[in-house]
């Protein structure tokens, strides 16, 4: 996800400093916030080594699905979905949403919370699948010595065993932006609040808000906050317009175990088309007719 002009100043670093840069991604997933794409363009100039087994998902049922949406069938990926079971539509955007939080909440295991995660296109579908996880959490009383805290986003609700998301880096603390973890102690001390987080990485922190007020609800992130994260289920809720084909390839392969997709009808009869376009970006060179890139090298060449 790193733009052309970042990569291009961290080239110039390391041929200043007569380094190797290693580089490693896939082009397919979440583009570049930024412009451009130099990550592919290096890799189809120079040459990559490419893996092609996947480990992560145990079943080859699973595996077969995510290599269609690595590869753009979404035709296969949304039938193999739908064969296990593991397609849904909902009459409306709200009811997709409810039956997600439900489903996610009838197969998650209490004493592992890192097994499930739901997954959502917007900040508002986030923000709603979290507010309705935490309503379940407190009809079932899960939720212990719950407290309004504040944060970077202003006042969050917050309690023993809420799972939690970093959202900025703090090294120092030894946490990094995405890192996802479950609350398991909130203490008041002279106006600051310390929370004490066990990492899902393994880690046990403790921080003090006004040292580090950067942090939401976890039970749900977007696929680019979610980008690397590894859980046994995954719950996903597709959007009309975000939901396109390197989201769909990100969103769905964040399971070990099991991948549902959820969406409102209209959304769901259209998946095909949504899921299967691209948002890859490209580079300016890219357009530039083949001779003037073949003229431009050779010039590059006798220069030096």
């Amino acid at each position: 996800m790193i733009g052309s002009r970042q990569l291009a100043r961290l080239l110039e670093e390391t041929d200043k400093a007569h380094a190797k840069l290693v580089l490693v991604g896939d082009a397919n997933q979440l583009q570049p916030i930024e412009a451009g794409q130099l990550f592919e363009r290096v890799s189809r100039e120079v040459g990559a080594a490419r893996l092609t087994d996947i480990r992560r998902q145990r079943h080859e049922s699973e595996r077969d699905m995510v290599q269609a949406l690595a590869r753009g069938d979404t035709r296969a990926a949304l039938d193999s979905l739908q064969e296990r079971g593991r397609l849904h539509a909902a009459n409306d955007r709200e009811q997709a949403i409810q039956e997600l939080v439900r489903d996610w909440n009838r197969t998650r295991d209490a004493r592992n919370p890192s097994d499930d995660l739901m997954l959502g296109a917007t900040r508002t579908d986030v923000r709603a699948l979290n507010r309705l996880a935490r309503e379940k959490l407190n009809e079932r009383g899960e939720l212990k010595a719950e407290r309004l805290v504040e944060t970077e986003n202003g006042p969050l609700a917050l309690a023993e065993v809420d799972r939690i998301v970093i959202t900025r880096n703090a090294k120092l603390l030894g946490m990094m932006n995405g890192d996802l973890g479950t609350v398991t102690a909130i203490i008041e001390r002279r106006g600051d609040i310390e929370i004490t987080a066990q990492l899902d990485a393994g880690k046990v922190r403790t921080f003090s808000l006004i040292e580090h007020p950067h942090i939401e609800h976890g039970y749900a992130l977007t696929a680019h906050k979610a980008q690397g994260v590894s859980v046994e289920r995954a719950y996903v809720l597709a959007h009309e317009n975000l939901s396109a084909r390197e989201w769909s390839y990100v969103a769905g392969s964040r399971a070990r175990e099991a991948v549902h997709l959820y969406a409102e009808r209209s959304t769901a009869n259209d998946l095909e088309r949504i899921m299967g376009r691209s948002h890859k970006k490209d580079m300016a060179i890219d357009h530039v007719p083949a001779a003037a890139v073949v003229a431009r090298k050779t010039a590059v060449t006798l220069e030096l």
